[in-house]
């Protein structure tokens, strides 16, 4: 069970991770 948990979470991550750096952070735009 801890393996697939680990791997879930791996998985998580690493999508997490693409997202962000493939989605570039741009501030809010002020008023």
């Amino acid at each position: 069970m801890k393996a697939q948990f680990l791997s879930a979470s791996l998985l998580a991550a690493g999508v997490l991770l693409a997202g962000c750096s493939s989605t570039p952070v741009t501030p809010p735009p002020a008023p």
